[in-house]
């Protein structure tokens, strides 16, 4: 049996080198004893289109606890953790959660402890993030403020988008050349072409013809970065579409907030429930969409959501 708060889980790592286990640090993001319980292992590598083996031991009533973020999301050296793709982001601000950390934005770097701040201005799309360890960064742009983790890279993005003209998608592919098509509502409207790792920007009727509202689709043959905006509004990045459960807050503008669900070519069954404890369901037709505006809360003020669906989704 587990202890009640999983301080005796411990991980090992399969060298197939040298035929031996080591431990592994790890991470509990969350403990659930009765339901799902979520884990982040770090292991020395993952081959590409391969596996690794990693054995899950417990038991050990004496235990001290193991879980620990700092040296599960560090390294001995930089790594690509991000890429600034929204042209709208200017200046990138960052906060070190560690000590030891470097942080380099494109060609600008910087040295950081635990608490310390720092401002990379003038950053350009296309740039790379790299960091040692853990650390927040937000933006300085109109009104984009987020870059994108390389660990939202996907190979489909569904999304619905309901007002905007002269709306724009910037893709970036980090890891090779990608051929990606856009779908309205099924039908392509841009592509098959490639991309590679300086960001594609496709202008509304310039590249393609969008008629909102409808539901977007995005789709690589390998894992790409989007973002998205109306070239002075509605900035984000898209998140791959997920039939995991995704968490939000409904945003907008003056006194109102809406929330977008759209789906792929398989449709989708979507259930939620909000932070007051209010669920919904609804069933969503191949390459369609739902929206809900029946939110008087605006810019994040109103409830956050948790949505779960059978097939993959994207949510904004």
């Amino acid at each position: 049996m587990f202890k009640e708060n999983g301080d005796d889980l411990r991980f090992a790592w399969y060298n197939s080198s040298s035929k031996s286990l080591q431990e592994v640090d790890y991470y509990i993001d969350v403990w659930n004893t009765t339901g799902y319980s979520y884990m982040w292992v770090k292991v020395p590598e993952l081959p590409a289109n391969g596996s690794t083996d990693i054995h899950m031991y417990y038991g050990n009533p004496d235990a001290e606890p193991g879980s620990n973020m700092s040296r599960t999301f560090s390294y001995s050296g930089q790594r690509v953790v991000g890429y600034i793709v929204s042209p709208l982001l200017s200046t990138f601000h960052v906060i070190s959660l560690d000590d030891g950390n470097n942080v380099t934005v494109g060609s600008q770097s910087r040295d950081l402890d635990y608490g310390e701040t720092w401002s990379f201005t003038s950053v350009s799309g296309s740039s790379q993030i790299k960091a040692k360890t853990l650390f927040y960064g937000d933006g300085t742009g109109n009104p984009s403020d987020m870059y994108s983790p390389i660990s939202w890279a996907g190979t489909e993005f569904d999304y619905y988008i309901h007002r905007g003209s002269t709306l724009r998608f910037h893709l970036l592919s980090p890891f090779g050349t990608a051929t990606v098509r856009i779908y309205q509502g099924g039908s392509m409207i841009w592509g098959p072409s490639s991309i590679g790792s300086t960001v594609t920007t496709l202008t509304e009727n310039t590249d393609f013809t969008f008629g909102v509202p409808d539901q977007v689709r995005i789709s690589s043959d390998i894992p790409i970065l989007v973002q998205f905006d109306t070239s002075s509004a509605d900035a984000r990045p898209f998140y791959p579409s997920t039939s995991d459960y995704i968490y939000g807050i409904p945003t907008g503008t003056g006194d109102t907030s809406d929330v977008g669900i759209a789906a792929g070519p398989n449709g989708a069954n979507v259930s939620w429930v909000d932070s007051g404890g209010n669920p919904g369901s609804t069933t969503i037709s191949s390459e369609g969409y739902y929206n809900d505006e029946g939110f008087t809360d605006s810019q994040g003020q109103g409830p956050a959501w948790r949505v779960k669906s059978d097939y993959p989704v994207g949510i904004c």
